[in-house]
């Protein structure tokens, strides 16, 4: 975080970009096409990489994968798209989550990237799990975050975790 000026504080949210073998010091031709991956996906659902939606903090790379196994990937879709062009939305999603695949070796090249975008009849591999997607997506429904501290309530409200700095 840094001052903006006239008491304005931002918050630098492009750790969101960085590939996980970038941020431990691995640099490739595939660290770029997962920065551009996030972008993609940010464009198609409308959502910042980590928002904070009626109280609670999501992560866009758990809600888009999320969607996708549920077989329901244009959920993810921001409405004011329209439906005018679904299936190549659909498609950027797909490009998208090839992108942010945990493993940098199965993500395509940019090249490729091209390729997929430039090209409708070219057929897309099954994207793989991104990287970096919340552990608490599953049991927990919700995050409230403050300047000090985090607290996760779960589904059944019988578990809530609370973490705090020191």
């Amino acid at each position: 975080m840094f001052a903006a000026g006239l008491g304005q504080t931002v918050q630098d949210n492009t750790s969101g970009y960085m590939s996980p073998e970038y941020i431990r010091g691995e640099i490739s031709i595939k660290t770029d096409v997962y920065s551009f991956g996030v972008l993609v996906l940010e464009i198609m659902s409308g959502r910042k990489h980590y928002a904070t939606h009626n109280g609670q903090t999501e992560d866009l790379l758990t809600y888009i994968w999320e969607k996708w196994e549920q077989g329901t990937p244009e959920d993810s879709i921001d409405p004011i798209l329209g439906n005018g062009l679904q299936e190549m939305m659909l498609r950027c999603i797909h490009i998208g989550l090839l992108g942010v695949q945990e493993d940098p070796r199965m993500r395509p090249t940019m090249a490729e990237v091209v390729i997929m975008l430039s090209s409708s009849t070219v057929t897309l591999p099954v994207p793989s799990r991104p990287a970096f997607l919340s552990t608490y997506s599953a049991s927990y429904v919700s995050c409230t975050m403050t300047s000090d501290s985090v607290e996760y309530a779960s589904r059944n409200d019988v578990t809530l975790a609370a973490l705090s700095a020191r």
